[in-house]
């Protein structure tokens, strides 16, 4: 699995004897593990919404970002607040000069 840590890998509840969350799952023969599976499949479908919806919310967040620094590349986006912090600096320098 790319990108996951073996924490985020590892289950976080034992499984029924013979089911594995990782790799090939085998027949359920039990009404227990056919249990267990739907509720970890509805619990990886909300876990799965919840990421979409931050997903979305820093994409949205990174869009006004970049409408403010007026840059269109989300690379540029630290360069750019750099220079901004940069320049901030330089016009109190500035300002303190002129009031000395």
């Amino acid at each position: 699995m790319i990108g996951l840590n073996q924490p985020m890998m590892e289950p976080t509840q034992p499984h029924p004897e013979g089911l594995s969350s990782l790799g090939h799952v085998p027949q359920v023969s039990s009404a227990g593990g056919l249990a267990y599976l739907t509720a970890e499949n509805r619990d990886l479908k909300a876990e799965a919404e919840r990421l979409r919806a931050d997903r979305d919310r820093l994409n949205e967040t990174q869009q006004r970002i970049m409408e403010l620094l007026g840059t269109r590349s989300p690379e540029r986006i630290l360069h750019d607040l750099r220079n901004v912090l940069n320049e901030r600096e330089l016009f109190k320098a500035l300002a303190d000069t002129l009031e000395d």
